[in-house]
């Protein structure tokens, strides 16, 4: 029977070879690869899920998610030395230096100036959608551990093994 301190190495090497390999971060993971295939499909032909199969098994799905669009006010100078003759003449330098003009725009209206009482600005609202990610759902250990069934301790020794991917 081991002990703590043998079944602590062999679960902390499991732990960064499994990190390895499901890290969503490495682009050459196998998590990566797999989510690259799917949203591939997706940008192609719309397809947003698949199944994660083991032995002709569903143990999990993988799944493409679609941030919502977030909407944000941009400010477009389109005079900008009537805009700094209006609210900053004495801060006409610092802003132009700092790249801030478009920035002035934007807390000058927060303050409650409409669009049309700022002269040299025009506003508009855009919608951004961030990118498509995938969530990995089920894949739990009771699940994936049935569909292996005998292969269990094959598999586990595969992944602990450098490039057991």
């Amino acid at each position: 029977m081991p002990t703590d301190m043998e079944r602590l190495a062999v679960a902390q090497a499991a732990y960064k070879a499994l990190g390895r390999i499901v890290s969503a971060k490495d682009p050459g993971s196998l998590r990566s690869r797999m989510s690259g295939a799917l949203l591939e499909d997706f940008g192609r032909d719309g397809t947003d899920r698949r199944r994660v199969m083991l032995n002709g098994v569903k143990v999990g799905m993988l799944s493409v998610r679609v941030p919502e669009p977030r909407e944000r006010t941009v400010a477009e100078v389109t005079d900008e030395a009537q805009l700094l003759d209006w609210g900053a003449d004495d801060m006409r330098d610092y802003l132009r230096s700092r790249g801030l003009v478009e920035d002035f725009a934007l807390w000058e209206r927060e303050q409650g100036y409409g669009p049309a009482s700022i002269p040299g600005v025009t506003y508009k609202t855009i919608a951004e959608r961030g990118q498509a990610t995938t969530i990995l759902n089920g894949c739990r250990p009771e699940d994936v551990a049935a569909a292996l069934g005998e292969g269990l301790p094959e598999a586990i020794s595969g992944l602990l093994a450098e490039g057991g991917e």
